[in-house]
């Protein structure tokens, strides 16, 4: 008799333990941490300037898990105002709202409480115009999650503009002066990056997207574009070798030439993949697990240090 207690003890501590660690793993994908890699641009401009001092690397250390904070509260704005069109979406359907296996109450519990962490981060440690910086952002996804996404091309226009916001609150949160072509680059490289995101999606539904804008006869515009937009952002970087701001930064400034054929193959690789409809995910996150993304920021990353 007694074994049987502890056997039904240890079967029912079991499940809960397997439910309690399904509710965690659900929590992560509805905060999609996996995402949390866009943040990352936070530390562009500490590279970017060779700021590796310690109180740079905290502070864009904190910029990040604000920002992770911050976009992980727009994740669960977007997921509650689409829940419905998710529901009917071939992947999205799987999401923890759409499938009911994270409850509504939840979701709406976690909206101030992820916004109050990522502004309490900003107030307390970090300079007052990184707080402007994030409140834009905020405010941004939330608008975009709302309306711009809605809109034909301005929903791609605001997403460019939501990832330059990440490299601008990069330099406000070490007290850098923003550089002109760090934005301009900014700003056309994630305008491809957004236009590419938009073409696989529309690929993969064949079909207009639910709550979106574009029509499938929209495919044939929308990679030439992301093209032009790629070859600008290469353009702007070419140009930038140039400037006599890198001469006070790298000693060998020829040696960032290097660079370009780098970021050419990477953007053509991703539009070619976009245009055979293999590309099936966000290309910023896609990045951050493909072999020859991760080879391209590797080697970029050495021809940095040489040219230093």
């Amino acid at each position: 008799m007694a074994r049987l207690e502890n056997e039904t003890k240890g079967a029912v501590y079991l499940a809960r333990s397997a439910s309690l660690r399904d509710q965690f793993a659900q929590l992560g994908a509805q905060l999609r941490l996996h995402q949390w890699s866009k943040n990352l641009l936070l530390f562009a401009p500490m590279v970017v300037g060779h700021q590796f001092t310690e109180e740079a690397l905290l502070a864009s250390t904190l910029g990040f898990f604000a920002f992770c904070l911050a976009s992980s509260a727009g994740y669960v704005v977007n997921d509650l105002v689409d829940v419905a069109a998710d529901r009917t979406h071939p992947a999205r359907r799987n999401r923890p709202l759409a499938s009911g296996r994270l409850s509504v109450q939840l979701a709406w519990a976690l909206i101030p409480l992820l916004t109050a962490g990522a502004i309490a981060i900003g107030v307390l440690f970090l300079p007052q115009s990184f707080l402007v910086a994030l409140g834009a952002y905020l405010l941004g996804t939330i608008s975009y999650s709302l309306y711009f996404k809605r809109r034909l091309a301005v929903d791609v226009v605001v997403l460019c503009l939501l990832y330059t916001l990440r490299v601008l609150a990069g330099n406000e949160a070490i007290g850098a002066d923003p550089t002109e072509w760090l934005v301009g680059f900014s700003m056309f490289l994630f305008l491809a990056l957004a236009l590419i995101k938009r073409h696989s999606e529309l690929m993969a539904l064949g079909t207009g997207a639910p709550n979106r804008a574009y029509r499938t006869e929209d495919l044939r515009i929308l990679l030439p574009l992301a093209g032009a937009a790629a070859l600008a952002s290469v353009t702007i970087f070419a140009r930038y070798i140039g400037e006599t701001e890198v001469l006070a930064v790298y000693s060998k400034p020829v040696v960032l030439w290097f660079v370009a054929p780098i970021l050419l193959y990477w953007l053509l690789r991703l539009l070619l993949l976009a245009n055979r409809g293999d590309l099936h995910e966000d290309p910023v996150v896609f990045a951050t697990t493909d072999p020859k993304s991760l080879l391209c920021g590797a080697l970029i990353a050495v021809i940095l240090l040489m040219a230093w």
